[in-house]
C-alpha cells in the first residue's frame, strides 16, 4: 500500500467535506448531500483519461482511495500529489468507512466480480462498458442492485453525444417515418500493445497487453469496439432486436478475435453490423433509414469523441442539427443520479440490452453463423 505522504510538491487539490460545503454556499449552489465519497478500481488508461481527473475536479466528490495490485508511474504521481492511498485488495476499498461509490475500470472479464463484490458492500457502481459478458450475470447484477436500491450506471460516452441525443429525438418523433434499415460499421481497433496504454498511435491505438489476453478481455474488436454499437443503435431506435445471425473474425492463436459482422432482425426493420480490426485510425459510421429520411451519424477518423450529424429529408435535403460534442462526461451524471436528480444515462438495466446482443453474436458464431435470439429485457425485481 503506498500511503498519504505528510506533505506533497504541486498537490492536485481534493476538497474536504467542509471546504465543499462552505464554497456551495459561497458560491449560491445548492448541495444535495455532496461531497460524496468515491473509490476508483482500476487506474489504467481510461481511468485517467476520463474518470480520475472528473472525480478530482467535481465539487462535490471526494477521491478517498485508488484500487489498482500494479499502479503504474503515471498513478503513483498522481496519487502523492493529490494525497490519495493507493491498495491493491478490494477488500480495503469496500470497508463502510472508506466510500459510498466506487468508480470501476478494469479488464472486462473482472467487471462481474467486482460489481458484484461491490454491491453486496453496499456501494453506487459505476462501471467502464461492457458491463458484463453474458446476460444471466447482467440480470442478477441488475436486481440485485435494484433490491438493495443501489444507483448503477455503465460508461457508454456515446449516450452523452449531441449528435447521438439528437438522433435519438428525431426517431422519437417520427421525423424519419417508419425506420426501415439500419447500417452500422466500426474500423480500427487494431491494437499496438504497451505496458502502460498512455498515448495513441498513428496506425493505431495503444492499448495494455490484457486487451489481446482473452482470460482477461473476455473478446477483442467484437466487445471493445463492437459493444458501443450494440448499445446506442438500440437506445436510439428505442427498441431491440428480436433476432441475429453473426460471424466473428478469430484473432491468432491465444489472442482475442478481430472483430465481426452480423444481421439484427427487428421484425420490421434490419440492422447490418460490422466492427472489424483494421491498422488505419478509428472510424464509426451509423446511417439509419426511414421512409421520410436517413440519419448519417459519423465519428471523423482518428478522433476519439466528436461525432458529426446529417439529417437528410426524402428529397435528401440537409437539415440543420446542433453541433457534435459530448455535453457531460459519465461521473457528473453518476452524481446526480446519487443526489436523485434524475435517471443514470445508462443504468445496468438498460445496459443488459448490449450485453445480450454480444453474446448472442459469439454464440450464433460459435454454431456456423445461424439465427439465434437476441436475449430479453431485464423484466424487473421479483419477475
Amino acid at each position: 500500500m503506498y500511503r498519504r505522504r505528510d506533505t506533497v510538491s504541486n498537490p492536485v487539490r481534493v476538497r474536504s467535506p467542509t471546504a465543499a460545503s462552505e464554497e456551495g454556499v459561497a458560491d449560491g449552489q445548492a448541495q444535495r448531500g455532496g461531497p460524496h465519497r468515491f473509490a476508483a478500481v482500476g487506474a489504467g488508461r481510461f481511468a485517467h483519461l476520463y474518470h480520475l481527473p472528473a472525480l478530482l475536479a467535481h465539487p462535490r466528490a471526494d477521491l478517498t482511495m485508488i484500487c489498482d495490485p500494479t499502479p503504474s508511474e503515471h498513478t503513483i504521481d498522481l496519487a502523492r500529489r493529490a494525497d490519495i492511498p493507493i491498495v491493491a485488495d478490494l477488500d480495503a476499498v469496500l470497508q463502510p468507512d472508506i466510500c459510498d461509490a466506487v468508480v470501476i475500470s478494469t479488464p472486462d472479464r473482472l467487471h462481474a466480480p467486482q460489481v458484484r463484490r461491490a454491491l453486496e458492500a453496499g456501494k453506487h457502481v459505476l462501471v467502464d462498458k461492457p458491463f458484463v459478458l453474458d446476460g444471466a450475470t447482467a440480470r442478477d447484477l441488475t436486481s440485485m442492485a435494484e433490491r438493495r436500491q443501489l444507483v448503477t450506471a455503465v460508461a457508454f460516452n456515446q449516450r452523452f453525444s449531441t449528435a447521438y441525443r439528437h438522433a435519438q429525438r428525431l426517431v422519437a418523433e417520427g421525423e424519419l417515418g417508419t425506420i426501415r434499415r439500419v447500417e452500422t460499421i466500426q474500423l480500427g481497433g487494431d491494437w499496438v500493445i504497451s505496458q502502460d496504454g498512455s498515448a495513441p498511435r498513428q496506425t493505431g491505438s495503444l492499448r495494455p497487453a490484457w486487451y489481446q489476453d482473452p482470460s482477461l478481455a473476455g473478446g477483442g474488436v467484437l466487445v471493445g469496439r463492437g459493444a458501443h454499437m450494440a448499445d446506442i443503435v438500440p437506445w436510439v431506435l428505442g427498441r431491440r432486436p428480436a433476432q441475429l445471425r453473426a460471424e466473428v473474425l478469430p484473432g491468432v492463436t491465444g489472442q482475442v478475435d478481430r472483430g465481426g459482422t452480423a444481421d439484427l432482425d427487428f421484425g420490421d426493420l434490419t440492422w447490418r453490423f460490422a466492427s472489424l480490426a483494421d491498422p488505419a485510425p478509428l472510424w464509426d459510421d451509423v446511417r439509419i433509414y426511414g421512409s421520410a429520411g436517413r440519419l448519417e451519424i459519423r465519428k471523423p477518423e482518428g478522433t476519439l469523441g466528436f461525432w458529426s450529424l446529417s439529417h437528410c429529408d426524402i428529397h435528401d435535403l440537409a437539415i440543420p442539427t446542433p453541433e457534435p460534442g459530448v455535453d457531460t462526461v459519465a461521473v457528473d451524471d453518476f452524481i446526480g443520479a446519487i443526489e436523485g436528480l434524475h435517471p443514470p444515462r445508462c443504468d445496468f438495466a438498460s445496459a443488459c440490452t448490449s450485453v445480450d446482443i454480444l453474446e448472442a453474436m459469439y454464440a450464433s458464431a460459435a454454431s456456423g453463423g445461424g439465427w439465434l435470439p437476441a436475449g430479453r429485457p431485464h423484466e424487473g425485481v421479483g419477475q
